[in-house]
């Protein structure tokens, strides 16, 4: 066993980044509705905590999307985990409503990436 190791392939890191976002979207959902109980948010910021992603993916999908056109895949891909990563941080260590909202609207907009792994994926 020699401990080469071959690198991941493009379609692999496609595949990835993908699982990551929806593993992300899919596992704080859940979780908001508590947080926000206990927190003692309102319904409607409660409202404002789960649309605040899918608005921000809308909004930034078409420009991760040109960006990527521009500077490529994989940097764009980059900065998007990225943006990923930093919002579950913030979201995770966050008490006040507007840091909650800022971390998920953070999340969907480098959640856009979905937009531009679009003309990427193989057919």
């Amino acid at each position: 066993m020699g401990g080469f190791s071959q690198p991941m392939t493009p379609l692999g890191v496609i595949v990835l980044v993908v699982l990551v976002d929806l593993l992300g979207f899919t596992l704080v959902m859940p979780l908001l509705a508590p947080f926000a109980e206990q927190y003692g948010f309102k319904d409607w910021q409660i409202g404002f905590l789960f649309s605040a992603y899918p608005v921000c993916q809308l909004v930034a999908g078409p420009i991760l999307g040109r960006l990527s056109d521009r500077y490529g895949r994989r940097p764009v891909l980059i900065f998007s985990q990225a943006g990923t990563a930093l919002s579950f941080l913030i979201l995770g260590l966050s008490h006040d409503f507007s840091v909650m909202l800022l971390a998920r609207m953070l999340d969907g907009a480098s959640g856009g990436t979905s937009w531009s792994l679009r003309r990427t994926w193989p057919t």
